[in-house]
């Protein structure tokens, strides 16, 4: 019986001339080759990503440093240029910051490069338009622009973003920037409006309550900037300037005894002074007070009468010829409704209106150049108390 054929090398029987088990150890050796190499390409590859990650990450960290610097020497910086360009410097190193796109801008805006920080503030509002700081700066560079409605809707969103309870400071002094905005452009509706909503809670700081009735009356409500004054002298009585205001505020509002009272001791304000004045004036010499005598009423209208008089002789004296045939013609009026009234020997409310009315035309005479004494100026106030008009 003939002996089956093996392999030469192994000995194992073969198969249709070809050994299996020699066949097996080459393809393992060739596996197992190929297995090496892509272990080491794995090897390779992943070494070549956490190294160029590491030096990716080394230069970003390089450049944040950088930006770090040139923020902290822009900050130190005392020229508003030098500042300027060091935090440009900064926002190239690391445009992602927007503590240093934030600051440029306001370099920006401090250094009148309006159009640059509009650029560099629309880009942030893009990205945050909820933010109360980009807000506050656009408003601010749109306040010095042609377009003042832009720059109230920034300031108006500047404060809605403000909304919690622990913004309430920086949300007043927001506010406060905008009421200084709108009364620039004497734009007193809103801005009393605006002051409304800060007056209705405000902390009691003596300061601030007369900062607010300084507004009030720049806005043109004296009434409610007494109200912020008086708040201020009861937390703080010995603060002059706060009852001068008062002073100033109840003397726009006709409050003319409290006028007094507060303008006493103001100093030697010339303006205070000569506001005491008139206001002491109108509480002597008003003929419309209430319970007054006859006699004093009636020699109250007489000396008003008589100093409009005098005021309009003055006038008459100054005045070209031309003008003085119709001043001339008042004064007679004049002296015939003083001797209706000093005839009549009645004393009625009527009568001194009517005299009141006859003394503010005497006052308020056209073409008169000559100078108002503070008497004058408290007839007049007086008058327009009582509702006389100018004729």
């Amino acid at each position: 019986m003939e002996t089956p054929p093996r392999c030469a090398v192994c000995g194992a029987l073969l198969l249709a001339g070809r050994c299996l088990a020699c066949d097996t150890r080459r393809w393992s050796q060739v596996i197992h080759r190929e297995v090496v190499l892509l272990t080491a390409l794995i090897v390779i590859t992943t070494s070549t990503f956490f190294l160029t990650r590491r030096v990716a990450t080394d230069h970003e960290t390089l450049r944040r440093q950088e930006a770090s610097a040139w923020f902290r020497t822009a900050t130190d910086s005392t020229g508003t240029e030098a500042k300027i360009a060091g935090l440009r410097r900064a926002v190239t190193k690391d445009p992602r910051s927007r503590e240093y796109r934030l600051a440029l801008a306001q370099a920006l805006i401090a250094g009148d490069h309006d159009d640059e920080a509009r650029r560099t503030l629309a880009a942030l509002w893009e990205a945050q338009p909820d933010d109360a700081e980009t807000n506050l700066l656009l408003a601010r560079v749109e306040a010095r622009g042609p377009h003042p409605e832009a720059a109230r809707r920034y300031f108006q969103s500047a404060l809605a973003d403000l909304w919690r309870a622990d913004q309430a400071g920086p949300r007043r002094r927001v506010r406060l920037e905008f009421i200084d905005y709108l009364l620039a452009r004497q734009d007193r509706g809103r801005a009393l409006s605006e002051l409304l909503a800060l007056a209705g809670n405000l902390p009691p700081e003596p300061a601030l309550l007369s900062r607010v009735g300084r507004l009030l009356l720049e806005a043109g409500d004296p009434r409610r900037a007494l109200t912020e004054f008086e708040r201020a002298v009861t937390l703080d009585p010995d603060n002059r300037d706060a009852r001068s205001a008062a002073g100033e505020a109840a003397f726009e509002s006709g409050d003319y005894r409290r006028a007094a009272r507060y303008l006493d001791g103001v100093g030697d304000d010339a303006r205070l002074a000569d506001m005491r004045t008139v206001a002491k004036l109108v509480i002597a010499g008003d003929p419309l007070a209430p319970r007054l005598s006859t006699a004093e009423r009636r020699k109250r209208l007489s000396s008003a009468l008589n100093e409009g008089r005098q005021h309009l002789d003055a006038c008459i004296a100054a005045a070209p010829i031309p003008a003085r045939e119709a001043l001339t013609s008042l004064r007679s009026e004049a002296v015939m409704f003083a001797s209706a009234i000093a005839a009549s020997g009645r004393d009625t409310s009527d009568d001194a209106e009517r005299g009141m009315q006859m003394v503010l035309r005497l006052e308020q005479a056209g073409g008169c150049e000559v100078p108002s004494s503070p008497l004058d100026r408290a007839l007049v106030l007086i008058a327009h108390e009582h509702g006389a008009e100018e004729s």
